[in-house]
């Protein structure tokens, strides 16, 4: 392999590594923390993380909030918006002021696009779910 071709190489390989390196940083224990409170998110409405946010691969290791079983609930009620922290990911009693509410809906003052990204919205039924759980002050199983 000539020289030039082994140091373009090794360029290109260090540049992948930084251009992750800020959700390599990123700690998994976004928000309150995993498991500091032990509470979950209701089985429907944590049925709705998996499937469309956290096991499809988005919001489970790298991008936040983190979503699956074990940290969601600390991570997202009343824990501050990490696109729009004057907004918590969940205000307990408001989806008109739940920032990942508005996301999934679309609402005005989100940042970047509606969730998830690049699929479908999420069913009616599945947004009433997740809008009824937050209007019902977001209580924990």
């Amino acid at each position: 392999m000539s020289l030039k071709l082994c140091f373009m190489a090794v360029a290109f390989v260090i540049f992948a590594i930084f251009s992750c390196a800020d959700h390599i940083t990123e700690s998994r224990d976004a928000g309150n923390g995993p498991g500091q409170s032990g509470k979950k998110a209701p089985a429907s409405v944590q049925a709705i993380f998996d499937q469309s946010c956290a096991l499809s691969g988005c919001h489970r290791d790298f991008q936040r909030p983190f979503l699956t079983a074990d940290v969601a609930y600390d991570n997202i009620v009343g824990a501050p918006s990490t696109q729009s922290p004057s907004l918590n990911f969940i205000e307990p009693g408001d989806p008109s002021r739940s920032y990942l509410y508005l996301k999934i809906t679309g609402g005005s003052g989100i940042i970047g696009t509606r969730m998830p990204q690049a699929n479908p919205p999420l069913p009616a039924a599945q947004i009433d779910t997740i809008r009824v759980w937050i209007e019902n002050g977001a209580p924990s199983e």
